[in-house]
């Protein structure tokens, strides 16, 4: 049962044709990266400061499975004013989640009585993100430091293991568990992707990033 949860404000921003609506609402995520070269708690902030909160793993890992589907020809998206994205550029987005990127997502761990908690943001409804600290849901099958397939829980953390071990930038990523006090990340090169939950919040380097979410142009409700 969730412990704490507040409602995130969103801006809508200017350059709607930069962003991909998130399917089923009316949330819209950015293309490319922003925020980087920056500490996890600095780039988080200045994010929310700017009502573009960082995607944590709930909102960017279904989003990255419908950004493979669409360069596959499998789905289809649209970009921040609901225009139809073409799968050429379709599969331009796939390129950069799976060449070299490098994000931090919003998903903060600590040890409690209670177990390991998890404080991380998700999408409440079609036009709501809330942030919220509860337990973390993890089943105890799960093998970290192997492939996971990309299938996730509410809270984006895989829910079984990957039959294939044999990296498939398609259906399936590396996972490692988080720790006391640690927050997670997720990393893509040509040959290998990861979702870690296990990094230290103090680093930063020039590619290191995060994707914004925002709110999007309103007639995406009645889509």
């Amino acid at each position: 049962m969730a412990k704490f949860i507040c409602e995130t404000s969103l801006a809508t921003p200017k350059n709607l044709p930069d962003y991909v609506k998130l399917k089923d609402t009316n949330l819209v995520i950015a293309r490319e990266q922003s925020f980087n070269d920056m500490y996890f708690s600095t780039a988080r902030a200045q994010a929310l400061q700017e009502g573009t909160p960082m995607a944590s793993p709930a909102i960017f890992l279904p989003y990255r499975n419908e950004v493979m589907k669409a360069a596959h020809g499998d789905a289809t998206l649209y970009d921040g004013k609901g225009r139809r994205i073409t799968r050429k550029d379709a599969e331009k987005l796939a390129h950069l989640l799976t060449k070299d990127c490098v994000v931090w997502l919003d998903a903060q761990f600590h040890d409690s009585k209670e177990g390991m908690q998890i404080a991380y943001s998700r999408i409440k409804d079609a036009s709501t993100i809330e942030e919220v600290t509860e337990a973390l849901q993890l089943k105890k099958n799960i093998h970290g430091g192997r492939l996971v397939d990309m299938v996730f829980n509410e809270q984006g953390m895989p829910v079984r293991n990957s039959r294939k071990q044999e990296f498939d930038a398609k259906n399936n990523i590396y996972f490692y568990f988080p720790s006391d006090g640690s927050v997670a990340r997720f990393s893509a090169v040509a040959n290998w992707a990861v979702l870690d939950c296990d990094w230290d919040r103090q680093d930063s380097y020039s590619a290191l990033g995060l994707f914004a979410c925002a709110a999007g142009a309103q007639k995406f409700l009645k889509r």
